[in-house]
């Protein structure tokens, strides 16, 4: 016991138990096709990245963690873009660097 001017304080425990969630019904898109699409064809930095983020979506769903499981699969969604974005980029360069080599 501890005595605090006019308090008394017990020492006690807290016993929390929690309970595992149940896998989500309803999950997310985890979009791991498109990233390995992109990862094949596009641009592989952010394609694999991708891929890291849609394990994350199925162990969040499995876990029933509603919130971060569609925070992964919007991230993945993006990623993916990004990749694809990157890819078309860098082939249209490639692509004009060839036919102004070709002129030449």
């Amino acid at each position: 016991m501890t005595q605090l001017e006019s308090c008394t304080l017990q020492p006690h425990s807290v016993h929390v138990t929690l309970k595992p969630r149940p896998p989500l019904i309803n999950p997310p898109p985890d979009y791991l096709y498109f990233a390995v699409f992109v990862t094949l064809c596009c641009f592989w930095p952010t394609g694999l990245v991708a891929i890291f983020r849609s394990m994350d979506v199925r162990k969040a769903s499995a876990g029933g963690d509603s919130y971060a499981a569609v925070e992964a699969s919007h991230s993945v969604k993006q990623l993916s873009w990004i990749s694809v974005g990157i890819g078309l980029t860098i082939i249209s360069i490639v692509i004009l660097f060839y036919i102004i080599s070709q002129k030449a």
